[in-house]
């Protein structure tokens, strides 16, 4: 154990203070932890005591505590020694019992339990994270403890920290230091993939064989046969944002599918509109006519989806015959009338999908098959603005939503919105529906989303815009916003916005397909799971996660999430009807290719099962619709939810339906029956207006099962209900999911009794589930006037009023501005502005705007974030008018304030005249007019004194504005400016503001004061003023180059190359002449030979520098692949570096990679912390041009075949001169070179970043990287 202590003091030393690791549970001991009994045995587990012994999972690094040593029976403690309390948070892994005080990690203050955390009584080990900052300074101890000698009683902790997050990063598991996952075994079918242990992976189809390309999702129709949608146009016809930043202005200001095909045919000439159509999306089938499990029959059942505006082929249902498919901008109904396997009959069920560009990917996803009869699908946020078939247009332009409709298309509509990229959607059997959103990339994480009637996830494409396209929007640094800094991404956390609904867990870096164990066939590690694809570029680096939900609250909770199927690029997978799990394997990349495969996973036993036999033969006779009610009567008791929903629905199609389904809701032994009955009665309720249906839903308000009651209130939201009142007793049912699902119904209902009993809801649920609060609001809006919900402002409940400020936005309503003032709660007062500013609603922004004045110099307004201020700051900008250009300057002058925000404030000031068509706080295309700027001057006029007097960037800013504007200020008379630069008291940047502001006034003295200038000892300042200089006097500039090119310093002999470059004059053409032969002679430094080289381009038009640039092109090596790069060896800005790896659009690294355990990013590419110790600058450029060239070990997978003729095939986890190490499923085997016959070579998912990233930044992000030491 003291090994281990000194390793993490060794390791926390280079952690920041936001993290120390307490205790990781590593190593030979517990160190000086006080142990009582034999609980916990000698030493921490690695795997597991006894029975469970390779049976835990969730454990970070190779072992952790456990209270098993002795079996079930044993009993005891574990208590840490003495600690202060240091960080806010306390976080730790969890698992094994679940009962408080006898299975524990305690928190004690003295001998008092003052925190307490318990397993979900599995195996499994979970994070769990307590709130402490109030006993921050406390002397404290930790105790496990097990005392319980009950079936599950035992504790199972690990790697306690103490952290300032919520939601901290715990390593991985490892066995033996190589990546582990319990029940995870290697197939010889596909290398480096690994599946549950007793199962077996077979090849369904394949790319040679039956021409699967680039498969994207897949469903089976009634017959068991597969289709698959392929795309062909991904990067090849469906564009992305990120490569054409020419027109993203356009993009964002389109309101309409006809907009964006107008802003193709605007930039046709940059990329013509004739590249948009040359390939087609595809739907394969593929038939098993033989049934040995692998496709015979393979034929393209429908195509021609290559118009302009058509998106990705990336969803698909089958239903009694009907296929839907969604494409942007459509969804397509798709009929095979002959049976040929070729659709003959297509119809536009909808249209208007894909309003903007965006990012490729974020398109149509779907389908599910609702309990409620109805389809579901997701549509991310390249945005919808749709005319249903009832004339009622939805426009939702800015984010993404899952919308649901009948099978004939009618009765579309909106159910959840704010959603950025939802992949799929799925039911599980208690009819909770479930979507998955996709991280931005920002540091935010993916999410799975519990899709609620009118809930709002917080996504705007804005946030993105101000992530990902800051300066094409006028920002040249990224600028802040409101989903980073209020983590509106994360699960609910205190001080979160209270308008959305947060998301139930993280799980996954690339969500795509999702699925849920329909109770027969397959269910290895997955029954009554969800089934979620992870797919992140390259197959080493994905595969699917198994976890389940329980209701938890109003809402659900994630439990036993783990690694399902690893190693494989997987894009969708659906269970057959034949036990069989089908899934879509896109191979590798980000664009449409030659390659793709299906494959299954199955047992014996999933196959071979009659309860399978019994659901093919079900599905494949196609007779539900034909058999007797009895008969469906009967199926609605199947173990096959799928069998028990068509089973329904069938038999909601007849006129006899209502009784049986009566008959379904009295059936106490069986529960699956009674809740199909009641969603039978859903369906009569809404279809057919039945009253006899809703009056037995009504009477299930009061049946003891709480999930039929649950059921009977959402359904009755959509019943012709006379008297809601017994709905309205449901608002105090003992279940808040009960509660839940009234609240909304009566929404739905609109019933204006409801108003009050929804307050008592929002009072006593007092913000404590989200899920909740958001029924209680929905109340609000159904039930109450704009000027009921006004009148909340003085209720004396703060929980009632945070629900009324969320109802008024949704109203738009400029009542918000009543909320502006809550002495009791800030938090409010905070609700309040989000809404006026964000929705927004502008004839309330005055308000919002005027609130400055608590924060002009001298005042004391109520602490405010950083993003709060900018709401009120832009709110400023946006209202116009003289008094708030003051608001914003006295803003800028208050040094209490933060200082980004000051410098905001100023930045606004200088674009006053000539407002961006872009709102910047929020990223949202909202064009303002120009202004005339009188009222601005005298603003300034009577401001800028305060100013002038501060120091550093706000004086460097202030001194700018005076440029500027060119206004009159004492202080910075020209005959002044000389003797304030010479002073040298102030920053570079505000010298370099006085040096721009006199070289404006153009002094006769100004070539003097610059060459004087160039000469200073600070050489931002010298650098800036000899760009000056080679600007105003460029025939004089020569002598200050030549006195930059001797000076010995890396800056400043770039700057003068850089200036060199903007020359044309004979003797600059002379001196990069000479700096090419230099080059070409290897006697150039080479930390300025890209300089060299780029001013060699700008003056390659001069005879000479053209010879000297041709010579230099001939002496590269041309056996060398790098030889065109190694300018960028040397000589890169590492802070500039930094900034690319965090911010570049393109490049998007922060995606794949983090620099460190715990920072942003993602981790289907290599952890970069480290890597300049580990490797050269070469090896570093490599990486960036040529990934496949050297891919980093265990990122990648290859193929070796033996001189004896055998091979082996898995992940390529280290390699040196004489041997390599492969990992095949748990096995890793150090093999000989010489005694491989052949190889494959393992492929990167990361693109060449030489197509991304100009020779600067590239060479900028190889100095960083070599700065990670």
């Amino acid at each position: 154990m003291l090994r281990w202590s000194l390793i993490i003091l060794v390791l926390a030393l280079g952690l920041k203070a936001e993290e120390r690791v307490f205790e990781p549970f590593e190593g030979d001991g517990f160190g000086t932890w006080q142990e009582t009994g034999k609980a916990f045995g000698k030493a921490p587990a690695s795997g597991g005591h006894g029975d469970l012994s390779g049976k835990v999972d969730g454990f970070a690094g190779e072992s952790f505590a456990s209270s098993f040593a002795e079996g079930i029976a044993g009993m005891g403690s574990l208590t840490s020694p003495p600690f202060v309390i240091t960080h806010p948070h306390i976080s730790f892994l969890v698992g094994g019992g679940m009962e408080k005080g006898l299975t524990s990690l305690q928190l004690l203050i003295g001998d008092r339990i003052a925190r307490e955390g318990i397993g979900q009584g599995d195996n499994t080990l979970r994070p769990t994270t307590w709130d402490v900052h109030e006993l921050k300074g406390q002397q404290a101890r930790l105790r496990l403890v097990d005392a319980s000698d009950s079936n599950g009683g035992y504790i199972l902790v690990d790697h306690i920290l103490f952290t300032d997050k919520t939601n901290p990063v715990f390593p991985d598991a490892t066995q033996d230091g190589r990546p582990f996952t319990p029940g995870l075994v290697g197939t010889d079918a596909l290398p480096g993939v690994t599946i549950p242990e007793g199962s077996r992976l077979e090849i369904f189809a394949t790319h040679d064989e039956h021409g699967v390309y680039s498969p994207t999702a897949l469903c089976l129709n009634e017959s068991g046969q597969l289709l698959v949608t392929e795309t062909h146009r991904f990067r090849y016809g469906i564009p992305d944002n990120r490569n054409h930043r020419y027109w993203h202005t356009d993009d964002i200001s389109a309101l309409a599918v006809e907009d964006r095909r107008t802003m193709h045919r605007k930039w046709d000439e940059k990329y013509p509109v004739s590249e948009m159509t040359q390939k087609s999306e595809k739907i394969r089938l593929l038939a098993d006519t033989s049934g040995d499990g692998k496709a015979d029959e393979s034929r393209i059942y429908a195509e021609g989806f290559n118009d302009m505006l058509d998106g990705t082929a990336a969803g698909i249902y089958s239903l009694e015959g009907q296929v839907y498919f969604a494409c942007i901008p459509h969804i397509w109904s798709l009929h095979d009338t002959d049976n040929d396997g070729v659709a003959d009959q297509r119809e536009k069920l909808f249209s208007g999908f894909g309003v903007r560009v965006s990012l490729s990917g974020h398109d149509l996803n779907g389908f599910a098959l609702g309990p409620d009869g109805r389809l579901y699908g997701t549509i991310g946020d390249r945005a919808m603005n749709v005319t249903t078939q009832e004339g009622l247009q939805l426009s939702y332009t800015d984010q993404g939503a899952v919308f649901r409709f009948d099978p004939d298309g009618s009765n579309f509509e909106v159910i959840h919105a704010g959603l950025r990229n939802p992949k799929e959607i799925a039911f599980d059997q208690w009819g909770n529906l479930l979507s998955v959103d996709n991280n931005s990339d920002q540091g935010d994480k993916a999410r799975i989303v519990y899709i609620v009637d009118g809930a709002d996830s917080g996504w705007r494409t804005d946030h993105q815009n101000l992530h990902t396209f800051h300066r094409e929007m006028g920002y040249p640094e990224r600028p802040i916003n409101q989903w980073m800094q209020e983590r509106q991404w994360d699960v609910s956390h205190a001080g979160q916005p209270a308008f959305l609904l947060p998301p139930i867990d993280l799980l996954t870096s690339g969500p795509s397909g999702l699925t849920y164990q329909p109770g027969t066939g397959f269910s290895t590690h997955c029954k009554d799971s969800f089934l979620i694809c992870d797919y992140r570029g390259s197959p080493a680096s994905s595969g699917i996660w198994s976890f389940r939900v329980e209701p938890s609250g109003a809402g659900l909770k994630m439990v036993n999430s783990r690694k399902f199927n690893w190693g494989v690029a997987v894009t969708d997978a659906e269970f057959g009807y034949d036990g069989r799990l089908y899934v879509a394997d896109f191979v590798q990349g980000w664009q449409s290719h030659s390659a793709g495969r299906i494959y299954t996973i199955s047992s014996e036993s999933s196959i071979s099962s009659e309860k399978t036999k019994e659901v093919a033969r079900l599905f494949a006779g196609k007779e539900f619709k034909t058999l007797p009610p009895l008969r469906l009567f009967e199926l609605m008791k199947h173990d096959d939810s799928r069998v028990r929903l068509r089973a329904q629905l069938a038999l909601a199609e007849r006129p006899e339906a209502v009784p049986y389904f009566i008959n379904a809701t009295r059936q106490e032994k069986s529960r699956k029956l009674a809740l199909h009955g009641t969603w039978g009665l859903w369906i009569r309720a809404r279809r057919f207006q039945s009253e006899a249906s809703t009056d037995r839903l009504e009477e299930l308000l009061g049946h003891s099962d709480e999930e039929l009651r649950a059921q009977a209130a959402r359904a009755l939201g959509e019943a012709p209900l006379q008297d809601p009142g017994r709905l309205i007793n449901s608002l105090q049912d003992p279940s808040p999911r009960v509660r839940s699902f009234a609240a909304i119904s009566l929404a739905r209902l609109q019933s204006k009794a409801a108003f009050n009993p929804a307050l008592v809801l929002l009072a006593e649920n007092a913000d404590r589930d989200p899920y909740l609060r958001h029924a209680g609001v929905m109340a609000l809006l159904g039930s109450g006037t704009v000027e009921q919900i006004t009148g909340l402002s003085r209720h004396p409940n703060k929980s009632i009023r945070r629900a009324a400020v969320v109802a008024l936005r949704r109203l738009r309503s400029p009542s918000l501005i009543h909320f502006l003032f809550d002495e009791e709660d800030p938090g409010i007062s905070d609700e309040a502005i989000r809404a006026i500013h964000d929705v927004p609603v502008e004839n309330a922004r005055p308000a919002v705007a005027a609130l400055l004045d608590e924060y002009a110099p001298g005042q004391k307004g109520r602490p405010l974030s950083r993003m709060m201020l900018r709401r009120l700051l832009h709110s400023a900008f946006r209202t116009g008018k003289t008094e708030n250009s003051i608001r914003l300057l006295r803003v800028a002058a208050n040094t209490s304030l933060d200082l980004n925000e000051r410098l905001e404030a100023l930045r606004l000031i200088s674009l006053w005249e000539q407002p961006p068509a872009i709102d910047q706080s929020l990223g949202r295309y909202a064009p303002l007019p120009p202004r005339r700027k009188d009222g601005l001057r005298e603003a300034l006029e009577q401001e800028i004194a305060a100013l002038l007097r501060m120091k550093g960037d706000i004086l460097a800013s202030a001194i700018g504005l005076v440029r500027q504007f060119n206004l009159p200020a004492k202080e910075l008379e020209t005959a002044d400016l000389t003797t304030l630069l010479e002073t040298r008291e102030h920053s570079s940047s505000v010298r370099i503001e006085l040096l721009n502001l006199l070289s404006s006034r153009n002094p006769s003295s100004l070539l003097l004061i610059l060459e004087n200038a160039s000469r200073d000892s600070d050489s931002a300042y010298a650098n800036h003023a000899l760009k000056l200089l080679a600007t105003r006097f460029p025939v004089a500039v020569m002598p200050s180059v030549e006195k930059f090119l001797d000076s010995g310093k890396q800056s400043k002999i770039q700057t003068a190359w850089q200036v060199l470059g903007s020359l044309s004059s004979e003797s600059a053409s002379s001196r990069i002449t000479r700096g090419l032969n230099e080059l070409t002679t290897r006697k150039l430094d080479p930390a300025i030979a890209l300089e060299v080289l780029e001013s060699a381009e700008k003056n390659k038009g001069h005879p000479s520098v053209s010879i000297a640039l041709e010579n230099y092109l001939a002496s590269l090596p041309e056996d060398d692949p790098l030889s065109g790069f190694l300018v960028c060896l040397e000589g890169g800005d590492p802070q500039r570096g930094e900034s690319i790896f965090l911010t570049h659009p393109a490049a998007q690294c922060l995606r794949c990679h983090r620099a460190g355990k715990g920072q942003d990013g993602g981790d289907a590419g290599p952890d970069l912390a480290g890597i300049g110790r580990r490797h050269n600058s070469r090896y570093l450029l490599e990486s960036l041009i040529l990934p496949n060239a050297t891919v980093a070990p265990g990122f990648g997978i290859a193929s070796l075949t033996f001189s004896n003729g055998a091979s082996i095939s898995g992940v390529l986890s280290n390699e040196d001169a004489d041997t390599l190490d492969l990992l095949e499923g748990r096995n890793l085997w150090r093999i000989k070179k010489n005694a491989i016959r052949d190889r494959s070579n393992p492929v990167s998912a990361m693109p060449p970043m030489h197509a991304l990233l100009s020779k600067r930044e590239v060479r900028d992000v190889v100095a960083w990287l070599g700065s990670l030491s």
